[in-house]
């Protein structure tokens, strides 16, 4: 069943904040609910292939795999107009559980209820578009399977500018790297330079946050490169990206600790499609595909901040 739309977290923060901005390159481009692909789907799908009993048997729920999903962050995962979840992320997994032979079952939540979720064994694996960070490896092992940074939105024909910031309110998904680390620094060096801190709001859902720019509630707001962008090609030109791709980091899907066996299962399915262009083929469909990476480590990110 499709989940309520969430209301809007009063929760402010004036925060202060530090500005060691790392650029770098991934291009991302969005494409509208229409661009599903054949493996998209709502929440179960059958499995097409068979694989031994025992990664089966192993599962939350034997022949079901398990997925906690933070399920209102289109491109990546959302609700189509009829109800369906879909996204690449969606895609990704189901083509993951396809390949073990087993059905999936999508456990939408919030942001930070993904990583809980997966630690307290209620949920196979996670996906969220988290970064891999050391600081969240103490309670989940990462798979990791894209790459992707920080992108500023504020409104079109605005004068806002991300180099200076301060003294504006700024919106982030709640308990998001950009909340809880990036926005923080920003606002640590306006305060060092004497200037305003960032009033940082935190919000349930980019969506949400889109509109309040849209509308002038909100300054500008921050989010993971493919879903500012994916808000921007969806904002019927009332809102632009203005900074893109700030302090990269590798994307990772959550394992639970001591679970080697489910670890190696997703690498090598993740492998595979990479492979058979599969990978490729769902990211381009998406048009994410800037975040495409060859190698599917474990715990690959040498940082310690926190999407």
């Amino acid at each position: 069943m499709k989940r309520l739309p969430h209301k809007f977290n009063a929760r402010v923060a004036v925060v202060a904040l530090i500005a060691s901005l790392s650029l770098s390159v991934s291009g991302c481009t969005q494409v509208s609910e229409n661009a599903s692909s054949e493996s998209t789907v709502g929440v179960d799908q059958s499995a097409e292939r068979e694989t031994p009993s025992s990664f089966s048997d192993a599962l939350v729920n034997p022949g079901v795999l398990t997925v906690a999903i933070f399920d209102d962050s289109p491109p990546s995962a959302f609700y189509s107009s009829d109800n369906r979840l879909i996204g690449w992320e969606v895609d990704l997994v189901t083509n993951i559980a396809q390949r073990k032979g087993v059905e999936v079952k999508f456990v939408g939540g919030s942001f930070d209820s993904v990583i809980t979720s997966v630690a307290d064994g209620k949920a196979d694996i996670g996906i969220a578009s988290m970064f891999d960070t050391v600081e969240r490896q103490k309670r989940v092992v990462f798979v990791d399977y894209f790459i992707g940074g920080t992108s500023w939105v504020a409104k079109a024909n605005s004068e806002f500018s991300a180099t200076r910031p301060c003294g504006l309110r700024v919106g982030a998904v709640q308990d998001s790297a950009q909340y809880a680390d990036y926005l923080v620094r920003v606002s640590s060096e306006c305060t060092r330079e004497g200037l305003e801190p960032l009033t940082v709001v935190g919000y349930e859902s980019i969506p949400e946050a889109a509109s309040d720019v849209a509308t002038g509630r909100l300054d500008a707001f921050v989010a993971d490169d493919p879903v500012a962008a994916y808000s921007v090609s969806n904002g019927y030109g009332r809102i632009v990206r203005t900074d893109t791709a700030i302090e990269t980091q590798p994307y990772g899907i959550a394992v639970q600790i001591g679970n080697p066996e489910m670890v190696d299962s997703v690498q090598s399915a993740l492998q595979e499609m990479a492979a058979d262009h599969i990978y490729r083929n769902i990211l381009g469909r998406w048009g994410v595909e800037g975040g495409s990476i060859d190698q599917f480590t474990i715990n690959g990110s040498p940082t310690a901040s926190t999407r």
